[in-house]
């Protein structure tokens, strides 16, 4: 795993911080994103967001996508900061490593469901 370590070590502390505080910025960027989409408040744009045709044909399905995705987007966040907090703690190389992993397919969970999710609510909103 590790330079030669057992899976019962414990995780190198470099390993433990960069990862946990990978996934706990990650999962906070997330959040941020997740808050302003619920309040209406995430501009459209070309760096941040659900940027597909149907989000992008107007303002109106902008914010009906992102609306409709704040929940998934949130609840992937949440499990990302999780994650990311409990990696923190140095567990065992192979308990890190699944947290690591979990935390990392929650994201992207989180993330393709509020795009996919979104993404149908800006279709209903211009139509299509």
């Amino acid at each position: 795993m590790f330079d030669g370590a057992a899976a019962s070590d414990p995780m190198p502390l470099g390993v433990a911080i960069g990862m946990g505080l990978l996934l706990i910025v990650t999962g906070g960027l997330l959040a941020v994103v997740a808050r302003r989409s619920r309040r209406g408040t995430l501009p459209r744009n070309w760096i941040v967001g659900i940027r597909t045709r149907a989000t992008l044909a107007s303002e109106a399905a902008w914010e009906a996508a992102h609306r409709a995705a704040a929940t998934a987007l949130a609840i992937g966040a949440g499990g990302t900061t999780l994650a990311g907090l409990l990696v923190l703690f140095r567990p065992s190389n192979g308990v890190g490593l699944a947290i690591i992993s979990i935390g990392l397919v929650w994201l992207l969970v989180g993330v393709m469901a509020g795009g996919y999710v979104g993404t149908r609510a800006a279709r209903q909103e211009s139509g299509r």
